[in-house]
């Protein structure tokens, strides 16, 4: 999963939260079906969290890179590739994105002194990815992403007569009705 030696150095820094950043690391190819990474490497840099193609022609490899701060204002960046059988769609590479810079920004919170316990989880990593993608897919301001996606996950929960249900939602931009409004996810359950 590292580059030779780096998972010391890692381990060295981040201590007690070496464990937290593997967990958030492996959340790319979890997310992501059928990708796999690369092996890790740092190196002394400034630059931002996220997903890019690497180039080429058949748009199968995205560099995936994580940037954070160590409190002695040197600056790291994690890089790995991310890749696949067949070409990353648009969508797709959104997505990785959008859970790089989440990682990102988790990682560099843990990576400066003082930041004590890391109350978030890769889960939760994946679920604000998901709602800053469904804000840039959508163009639409006025949803509460996060509280959207903790209903469903709520909703999912349930069962009817011992057998599961699969909810969903369509996000759309489109103009408001006047018939049958309910505010989501407060409206569906009163």
């Amino acid at each position: 999963m590292y580059r030779r030696g780096l998972k010391t150095s890692l381990k060295n820094h981040f201590k007690e939260r070496f464990a937290r950043l593997e967990e958030l690391l492996e959340t790319l190819p979890a997310a992501l079906p059928h990708t796999k990474l690369s092996d890790w490497d740092r190196e002394e840099d400034v630059g931002e969290s996220g997903a890019r193609l690497r180039g080429g022609e058949d748009n199968k490899v995205l560099n995936i890179t994580i940037a954070y701060a160590r409190p002695d204002g040197r600056t790291y960046l994690l890089r790995a590739e991310l890749s696949k059988g067949r070409a990353f769609g648009a969508y797709e590479r959104a997505f990785a994105n959008c859970i790089a810079r989440e990682i990102g920004t988790v990682v560099d919170t843990m990576a400066r002194d003082g930041a004590g316990r890391i109350l978030v989880s890769a889960q939760d990593v994946v679920d604000s990815a998901v709602s800053d993608f469904l804000k840039q897919t959508t163009k639409i301001e006025g949803p509460d992403y996060p509280s959207i996606i903790r209903f469903l996950k709520e909703l999912a929960q349930q069962s009817y007569e011992n057998k599961p249900i699969t909810y969903g939602i369509l996000v759309l931009p489109r103009r408001e009705s006047k018939e049958n409004v309910s505010e989501f996810p407060q409206g569906i359950f009163r």
